[in-house]
Formats: C-alpha cells, structure tokens, sequence
C-alpha cells in the first residue's frame, strides 16, 4: 500500500539568505558595559561584565553558574543575582524552574 505524498524528499533549507551582523551586537555590547559602570560599584561591574561575556551565549543560567563563572559563595552570588533582577539587568525565566535568568 502507498500512501501519495508521505515519502517526499523534504525542502532544503536555506541557511545562507540571513547572515549575523556581528558589529553591531559589539556596539551594543560596549552601550551595555558604560550603562553597568554607571549603575554600580566597580568590583561588582565587573562581576555583571564577566557573567555578561561569559553566559550571555546560554539561554538561561543559575546561581551555581554564577558560582562557577566569578567563584562567589552561594549567598554573594544570590545577593549579586537580586542586585542585577532589580537594575533590570536579567530577568527570571518562566517554564525553566525556580532560580533562572537570561539576560535582557
């Protein structure tokens, strides 16, 4: 028994009609670092500025990343999370479980 249509091959996807414009993300990179500089002290900016670089590629990410990343204790690194949620930084993350971010 053959049933019409379920065996097509499938259409080729063309990756190559959108390219990333990789400088103006730069751009927008360096914008972020002086609005960070501006909002707090600069032991902690650089905490935001080296989770900025390092986790901003995953799409959510948790105190224990934190941890890992800076080498914080678990209560800096939640007071360091709570600091960044309330200057609008990162945000929680809905559907991944309690106690995850992303950054905006």
């Amino acid at each position: 028994m053959h049933i019409s249509g379920t065996f097509k091959a499938p259409k080729e996807v063309n990756i190559d009609a959108q390219k990333a414009n990789i400088e103006s993300q730069e751009a927008n990179i360096e914008s972020r670092k002086a609005n960070i500089e501006k909002r707090f002290t600069s032991k902690t900016a650089d905490h935001v500025l080296k989770l900025l670089t390092t986790l901003s590629s995953q799409t959510v990410f948790g105190r224990s990343d934190v941890q890992r990343v800076l080498g914080l204790k678990p209560t800096r690194s939640s007071a360091l999370i709570r600091e960044m949620v309330k200057q609008g930084i990162i945000e929680p993350v809905p559907g991944y479980g309690k106690g995850k971010y992303h950054f905006l």
